[in-house]
C-alpha cells in the first residue's frame, strides 16, 4: 500500500455564537491537497455544514482497503456465494444480496451543503476529468444534485437521492453522451466490469466485445426497501443505450454470410463452423431500451442492423435472482433462403448457458445445400439412376435409393466417428 502521509490543515478560524467559520482553508489528506472554505452552524436541530472545496487529483484506490480476493471471473461457472453464508455454487438472490437491514440513521447526524471540484478522480480503470460534485443533506435526505465530468472521451452527469425512513428510498439518474464505447463497457484492469456497464442489461455475458464506436446512455431508476435484497427487488424505471459507428470484436458476420455461398463440399460445411469466429463486425446506429419493474429488466423486441446481418432479440434480466433469459436470431439479407441462426442464453447472469436453438433447421439447410456436391466428389456415380431389375419378366421392382441428404448425413456421421 502507498504511504498516504499525514493529515494537515491550516485555516483562519472565526468563532461566533452557534457558528464556526473556516476561511482560507488549506491542507492535505495524505497525498491529496485541498483548499476552500467551510462554515458550521449549531443553532438548529442538528449541525449544519456548508463547504466548498477544490482538491488535487484524487486516486480513490489509495484510500481503500487492500483487496485480498480475486474478482470473480465473468466466464466462471455461475454466481458465487456470498462470503460466510455457508453455501457455494448457487445463484439465488438471497445469497448474492444481503438481507441485513440497511441503517441510514447516520444521515440524520447533520445537515450539509457540499460542493467539490478537482482536476480528476480515478477509480480502478475509470478516470473522470474535471469532476464537479454538489450535494445537499437535510433531515435524513441526501440529494446528489450534480455529479458531472468527462470520462471515456465523453461527458456524463448523475443525480440521485437516498432517504432515511421506516422504509429507506433511493432514486438515481444518469446521462452519458458521446463516450468511447469500448472504454465505457470494457473490462477493467482488475478483471471487473466497468461500474457503468448498463450494457449488461442489453447484452448479457458474451465473448463478443465492443472494439470502437461512440455511445450514449440514459438510466432513471427508483427503489425502496429495508435491505439490499429489497432494494434490488423493488427497482423500477427505464434505461436506454445508443451506439453510432460501432464495431464489435469476436464475431465476423460477413464471414458467415460469405461461407453460406461456399457450402459446396465437406470443406465448405466444416468451414461454416469456423467462419464467424474472431474478426470484427460493423453495426449501424442502434437505440436499445429496457424497462425495470420489481428488479426485472425486460427487453422488448428490438433489432440491430449489422454489416451483412440483422439481429432481432428480446428477453429479460432478473436482478434479484441474478439470472438472464435472452433469445436472438441473426438473419442474412444476402441469403433469404436461410432461416438464420437463433441463440438462447439462460442461467446465471455472469455465466449463462448458451444454446443454438434451431440446430435442426440449420442442419437441414446445410445438408440440402451441400449434399449433391459432396456426393459427386466422394461417391462417384451416386447421382446416376440404378437400372431396374426384373424378375419373371412380368413385373419389375426398382431398388430403393436413399435421398442425397440422407446419404450426406450418414457420410458425415461416419467421418466424425472415424476422426
Amino acid at each position: 500500500e502507498p504511504d498516504l502521509g499525514s493529515f494537515a490543515l491550516k485555516t483562519r478560524l472565526s468563532l461566533e455564537a452557534n457558528q464556526m467559520s473556516l476561511n482560507d482553508l488549506a491542507g492535505n489528506a495524505g497525498p491529496v491537497g485541498f483548499k476552500g472554505s467551510a462554515n458550521v452552524a449549531t443553532d438548529g436541530p442538528r449541525p449544519n455544514i456548508v463547504a466548498s472545496l477544490e482538491t488535487d487529483e484524487i486516486v480513490v484506490d489509495w484510500f481503500l482497503p487492500a483487496r485480498t480476493d480475486a474478482a470473480p471471473s465473468r466466464s466462471g461457472g455461475g454466481a458465487a456465494a456470498a462470503p460466510g453464508d455457508g453455501s457455494s455454487g448457487a445463484s439465488s438472490g438471497g445469497e448474492r444480496w444481503s438481507r441485513k437491514p440497511v441503517d441510514l440513521s447516520g444521515l440524520r447526524a447533520a445537515d450539509a451543503d457540499i460542493k467539490l471540484s478537482a482536476p480528476a478522480i480515478t477509480y480502478t480503470n475509470i478516470r473522470v476529468d474535471q469532476p464537479k460534485l454538489s450535494a445537499r443533506l437535510e433531515d435524513g435526505v441526501l440529494d446528489l444534485t450534480e455529479l458531472s465530468g468527462e470520462a471515456f472521451e465523453g461527458s456524463f452527469n448523475m443525480t440521485g437521492q437516498v432517504a432515511d425512513g421506516d422504509v429507506p428510498t433511493m432514486r438515481y439518474a444518469m446521462q452519458v453522451e458521446n463516450a468511447y464505447a469500448a472504454g465505457f463497457v470494457g473490462e477493467g484492469g482488475s478483471g471487473e466490469r466497468g461500474v457503468m456497464s448498463v450494457l449488461d442489461l442489453l447484452f448479457p455475458v458474451s465473448s463478443v466485445t465492443l472494439a470502437s464506436g461512440r455511445l450514449g446512455a440514459d438510466l432513471d431508476v427508483v427503489s425502496r426497501g429495508r435491505s439490499e435484497f429489497e432494494m434490488i427487488s423493488n427497482l423500477a424505471g427505464k434505461g436506454a443505450m445508443r451506439f453510432t459507428d460501432a464495431v464489435v470484436q469476436g464475431v465476423d458476420v460477413c464471414g458467415i454470410s460469405d461461407q453460406l455461398d461456399r457450402l459446396n463440399g465437406i470443406e465448405g460445411f466444416l468451414g461454416l463452423t469456423q467462419a464467424g469466429r474472431g474478426g470484427q463486425t460493423r453495426i449501424a446506429n442502434f437505440d436499445g431500451r429496457f424497462e425495470l419493474s420489481e428488479g426485472i429488466a425486460t427487453l422488448p423486441q428490438q433489432q440491430i442492423n449489422a454489416e451483412c446481418a440483422a439481429v432481432v432479440f428480446l428477453g429479460m434480466t432478473n436482478l434479484p435472482d441474478w439470472t438472464v433469459s435472452l433469445r436472438g436470431r441473426a438473419s442474412f439479407p444476402a441469403h433469404p433462403e436461410f432461416g438464420g441462426v437463433e441463440i438462447e442464453q439462460r442461467g446465471p447472469l455472469d455465466a449463462p448457458n448458451t444454446r443454438l436453438v434451431n440446430l435442426n433447421e440449420i442442419n437441414q439447410f446445410i445438408v440440402g445445400k451441400a449434399a449433391g456436391s459432396v456426393l459427386r466428389k466422394l461417391l462417384p456415380g451416386a447421382d446416376r439412376e440404378e437400372p431396374a431389375s426384373s424378375s419373371g419378366g412380368s413385373s419389375s421392382q426398382q431398388q430403393p435409393t436413399s435421398r442425397p441428404e440422407d446419404q450426406f448425413r450418414n457420410l458425415l456421421e461416419g467421418l466424425i466417428r472415424g476422426r
